[in-house]
């Protein structure tokens, strides 16, 4: 019976330890400030810019973006197009990796890019879809562009 007693005491003096710390954290948490913004990367579509043309040009976009974290690198990056139709279409970006470090600014780049097989897209309003796979400290993220539109022409 004694056992048992020192046993219940050990448990409870275990548990109540433990929620005393994790609730001192969160109180410091929330007062401090110190859990940060985990997010990679915030973007600023509305500085964004995609011209417009014909389905075979080259199509030039403006990127805005304020990186909040310098921890994780860049793994892969795939961009598409999707069109007026809602099909999905592979685009060739003319860079591979995006660089720069963390800041309090919203920075802007530019790139251009060509759609893979321009035969294959219907006209019309379409959507940049970009897809950046970053490697951070706690594992794969993955980071989709904002919805940013702009117009495709057939000129044949």
């Amino acid at each position: 019976m004694e056992s048992i007693e020192k046993l219940t005491k050990s448990v409870a003096f275990v548990t109540a330890t433990v929620a005393a710390l994790t609730g001192g954290y969160t109180a410091w948490d929330k007062i401090t400030g110190f859990h940060k913004d985990k997010r990679i990367l915030v973007w600023s579509p509305e500085l964004f810019k995609i011209s417009d043309g014909p389905a075979d040009s080259n199509f030039k976009v403006i990127v805005a973006r304020k990186k909040n974290r310098n921890d994780c690198s860049v793994e892969g990056f795939k961009l598409q197009v999707r069109d007026s139709h809602f099909i999905m279409h592979d685009a060739i970006p003319g860079i591979s990796v995006f660089s720069g470090a963390a800041s309090n600014h919203v920075e802007k780049f530019g790139y251009t890019f060509k759609i893979d097989k321009p035969e294959t897209v219907s006209a019309g309003k379409a959507t940049l879809v970009g897809t950046i796979e970053y490697e951070c400290p706690e594992g794969k993220v993955t980071v989709l562009y904002p919805n940013v539109n702009f117009n495709i022409r057939k000129d044949k």
